[in-house]
């Protein structure tokens, strides 16, 4: 899952599934970034967003 442009701190959370193309890239630094290529709304099922959300909220807000 090779990002076409990525940064040595920068690594793929989420690729689609017909191409392996990156749908998702998190960057870990000064600032931990998370940023999706698809709208978050898209997510049709509830438990299914939170959990997304949680798991991003925890990621950029590490305790």
């Amino acid at each position: 899952m090779p990002l076409n442009r990525h940064r040595k701190n920068s690594f793929t959370v989420f690729c689609y599934s017909e191409n392996n193309i990156s749908a998702g890239v998190a960057s870990v630094g000064d600032y931990n970034t998370l940023i999706l290529g698809f709208p978050f709304e898209t997510i049709q099922e509830a438990s299914a967003r939170n959990a997304l959300m949680k798991n991003i909220l925890q990621f950029i807000f590490p305790d």
